[in-house]
């Protein structure tokens, strides 16, 4: 009981100081996304996750060098620049000041119908268009944004779900869902995925033999 209860300690406070560690992966739910993590694979999750972290910041900078995000950026402040012109000269409610929570039912009914008011709205739909119409002419390559679902162990291996990815982040959760394949879930040391009554886990020979697991052959 004592030891299980330790391995819960455990596992929960590396799940915590992950989520800490790694504040630019959006996870589905903290509580959840992750199971009870094995020790022995706990430096298999990180370089992951440092990977994927690397990864990200240099999309991320190559990203914002690219001509399309700069004419894009270029675009939307000289757009926002003259919007913010124009609400100023079309604003129905410029007259009342700092009084507008003041402003009676019967008054608000009237600015609504007022062609200052109604030009507001043209422009407010029209900010929208100009702000995404970038969008249909540049094709731009937004980084990766990840979604972790779920980590967990199953099956003697580690699976890892989530949304979001491109080829390069799905490859080096396949390169580490192998790799937890050939190392010991409990002590870290090379391992075999084994079997007792049913049940899978990757162990060392050492480790199998203190469980009563049998090595799966292939």
């Amino acid at each position: 009981m004592k030891d299980w209860k330790k391995e819960f300690e455990r596992s929960e406070k590396f799940i915590q100081n992950l989520v800490m560690d790694y504040s630019f992966i959006n996870w589905a739910d903290e509580a959840m996304s992750i199971s009870s993590v094995p020790k022995g694979w706990e430096k298999i999750i990180k370089n992951l996750f440092n990977a994927m972290n690397r990864y990200q910041k240099t999309e991320i900078g190559h990203f914002e060098k690219t001509i399309p995000y700069r004419i894009k950026m270029t675009h939307n402040k000289f757009v926002r620049w003259v919007f913010k012109f124009l609400y100023k000269i079309f604003n129905p409610y410029r007259p009342f000041g700092h009084m507008v929570c003041c402003i009676s039912v019967e008054r608000r009914q009237e600015i609504k119908n007022s062609f200052t008011y109604k030009v507001r709205q043209v422009l407010n739909k029209l900010l929208d268009a100009f702000q995404f119409s970038l969008l249909k002419y540049w094709k731009i390559k937004y980084p990766p944004e990840i979604t972790i679902h779920q980590v967990k162990e199953k099956f003697g291996g580690l699976r890892i779900y989530l949304s979001g990815a491109d080829d390069y982040i799905r490859g080096m959760i396949h390169m580490s869902e192998c790799m937890a394949y050939k190392t010991c879930q409990d002590s870290g040391r090379d391992g075999s995925l084994c079997m007792r009554d049913g049940w899978y886990r990757t162990l060392s020979p050492a480790k199998a033999k203190e469980h009563g697991f049998v090595k799966v052959e292939k």
